[in-house]
């Protein structure tokens, strides 16, 4: 899988590990130089993902690397956002439970997000969990609603007026609303089809109440729905990673999911 890659220096590398349902993926960045290599792994629908996962393990030395640091982003993963102080450590098994009550098979883990000072709280499979620290040791985690909102906060600081920002991806839809640096809205919806994708859109700028002369909307993928959405919405724009961070492998790269850039970019 890493035949394009010289880790002689490995530990000059971020490694991202992306686990998802329907598959995984890793990625390489090296922060000085901005070389970026990415690399997607299906996975096998008959067995779990914690048997996935043992699986490539056991195919791919370049795990056994030493690396400047271990990032697992865990995509659909459920999770929810608390205010920070209401955040306790010690009670974030049952804070979670309030939303999601069937906990006997996860672990709850937490993202401290500053911005906006709100935790965000979700959860992994013990096993896979147990699998990961075994053989990766140290290892920070992430759900992959961290790194999208830390991008949108750190472009909605100073401008005026409620912000709606939306990530395409495949197979659904993320969506936050901000007024500056205050979470309004964070919800995602399973949906594949561009029409859905609209009307979710759609109903949570009416919710919100937001109003065509003074809020925004930012969208990342699918420009079809793009031009679709400005027949009811005025201000309808590209979410530009490039223009916000200059034109790099990493900002260039085609197919890679937003959560990976954002989170190499926003520096997590």
């Amino acid at each position: 899988m890493t035949e394009n890659i010289d880790l002689t220096n490995s530990d000059q590398y971020i490694l991202t590990i992306r686990v998802s349902t329907d598959g995984f993926s890793f990625s390489f960045y090296h922060t000085v130089d901005k070389l970026f290599y990415y690399q997607t792994y299906k996975v096998d629908p008959s067995i779990t993902i914690t048997a996935n996962l043992r699986n490539i393990f056991k195919e791919n030395n370049f795990l056994d690397k030493k690396y400047k640091k271990i990032i697992v982003l865990l995509d659909n993963a459920p999770n929810t956002l608390i205010p920070f102080e209401l955040f306790d450590e010690e009670q974030i098994n049952s804070q979670y439970k309030y939303n999601f009550p069937e906990l006997s098979k996860q672990i709850v883990l937490f993202n401290i997000l500053k911005k906006t000072s709100v935790v965000v709280l979700f959860s992994i499979e013990k096993t896979t969990y147990q699998l990961l620290n075994e053989n990766l040791g140290n290892i920070i985690y992430y759900s992959t609603t961290t790194p999208f909102i830390e991008y949108c906060t750190g472009k909605n600081q100073q401008e005026e007026g409620l912000k709606l920002f939306v990530n395409v991806q495949r197979k659904k839809t993320d969506i936050i609303c901000l007024n500056r640096n205050r979470i309004l809205f964070d919800n995602t919806f399973a949906c594949s089809d561009t029409n859905d994708q609209m009307y979710y859109i759609l109903c949570v700028w009416k919710l919100m109440n937001m109003n065509q002369g003074n809020d925004n909307l930012y969208l990342y993928g699918n420009n079809d729905l793009k031009n679709k959405l400005k027949k009811y919405i005025r201000e309808v724009h590209n979410i530009d990673i490039c223009s916000d961070f200059g034109e790099n492998e990493l900002t260039l790269a085609e197919d890679v999911p937003f959560a990976i850039k954002a989170l190499y970019l926003c520096a997590l």
